[in-house]
């Protein structure tokens, strides 16, 4: 999923049918299925960013879901490294990771 399916920028965009038919063939052993349920509000932000990304609404779902996922490990590794810093060094380094986020990094 790396590099194919992650972010807006991937190469699986709606003009490149072909490679997504491969990647979905090639990846279906891979993915296994997973039902959300989410407030109407939440349903209509996905389905307004799948129209902008020109994505389906599972490819945004899966990206946003996996994205955040490697947000949390990552803060959760950095947040365990914190833990043997003093007070005011663990909030400074953890407000340069948040900006570091925000910034892309």
């Amino acid at each position: 999923m790396r590099g194919c399916d992650r972010g807006w920028g991937g190469s699986l965009m709606r003009a490149d049918i072909p490679g997504r038919i491969l990647y979905h063939v090639l990846m279906s052993d891979t993915m296994v299925r997973i039902n959300l349920n989410v407030p109407p509000d939440v349903k209509s932000q996905l389905r307004e960013e799948a129209r902008r990304a020109g994505r389906t609404e599972a490819e945004v779902t899966r990206a946003l879901l996996v994205d955040g996922l490697d947000r949390a490990r990552r803060e959760a590794f950095f947040r365990g490294v914190a833990d043997g810093y003093s007070e005011d060094v663990r909030a400074r380094d953890l407000e340069i990771l948040r900006r570091l986020e925000a910034l892309g990094g």
